[in-house]
Formats: structure tokens, C-alpha cells, sequence
């Protein structure tokens, strides 16, 4: 389910900071629940994209699984991009799984993971200028045979 329930203190310190930036992007108060909530559903219309991708998996599916689907989710991605076309990764779908599942005929033993928006970005909305701060690659990483002066270049 997203959002996670048990998530640490700093990646939900992170969480927040991306939505409060999103939010002042957009000129929208963090007291203003309406503006928020209308904001949220744009989620539900794909944000004016005119394809809408789902991801299922099996249920049984393991870590790996989850591994390959989302390495299959970034070439999906890629290739999008190297069609001139740009995607957006919409995890709050997964909190309403039953409408897809209804509507497209999803069969029960897949989950719902995510949608996937593909279309042409627009350029003119204020929040596709959002540029969220990323960790350092070497707190997520570790390189083993390259020397430091290798690592400077990734």
C-alpha cells in the first residue's frame, strides 16, 4: 500500500519536503486540504496524459520480482523517452486497486502496483519544474575496483 505504514523518521522527513516543495510550487497553502486533495486527483485523470499504463504483479511475487518490475518500469521509461514522450509514476493508484481490477478485469491473484502516465509533458504546469533532492550515489551504493577518480564520473 502506499504510502508506506512503517517508514523510518528520515525517509518520511523526506517524503514531506518533496510535498511541501510540490505544494509552494503550486502556490497551494499546507492548510489548504480542497486545493491539496484537488492537486491529488489529478492523479486519477493521468495529469492530462492520453495513455495510462497499470502494473500488476503476481501476489506471489518476491523481492525479485519486484526488482525486474521495476527495472522493466525504468526501460519503459527510457524508451518513452527516446520517443520524445515522458512518463510519470503514480503510486497513489495503488490505494484503489478494486477500480482497476473491476474496470479492466484484473484477476485476483495479481496487486496492483502502480499506473504509469505517458504522454507529452507540459511544460507550462508549475509543477514539472519540481526538482527533488536526491541522496548522494555513495550513500546508496558501493563500488568495488574502480578508483575514486571512476566514481567521480557517475
Amino acid at each position: 500500500m502506499y504510502p508506506p505504514t512503517k517508514a523510518s523518521a528520515e525517509y518520511m522527513k523526506r517524503r514531506r519536503k518533496i510535498a511541501y516543495d510540490m505544494y509552494q510550487l503550486l502556490g497551494i497553502d499546507r492548510s489548504d486540504q480542497m486545493g491539496r486533495l484537488m492537486h491529488l486527483q489529478k492523479n486519477f485523470a493521468f495529469f492530462g496524459a492520453p495513455v495510462a499504463i497499470f502494473v500488476t504483479l503476481d501476489r506471489i511475487v518476491d523481492r525479485n520480482g519486484w526488482g525486474h518490475a521495476g527495472m522493466a518500469l525504468q526501460n519503459i521509461a527510457l524508451l518513452a523517452e527516446e520517443q520524445g514522450l515522458q512518463t510519470c509514476f503514480q503510486e497513489a493508484w495503488a490505494n484503489f486497486p478494486s477500480v482497476v481490477y473491476e474496470t479492466l478485469g484484473v484477476p485476483g491473484d495479481e496487486i496492483l502496483w502502480c499506473a504509469v502516465a505517458l504522454g507529452q509533458e507540459d511544460k507550462s504546469a508549475k509543477v514539472n519544474s519540481l526538482v527533488t533532492e536526491r541522496e548522494p550515489l555513495h550513500s546508496l551504493t558501493r563500488f568495488y575496483g574502480f578508483n575514486d577518480d571512476n566514481l567521480s564520473k557517475l
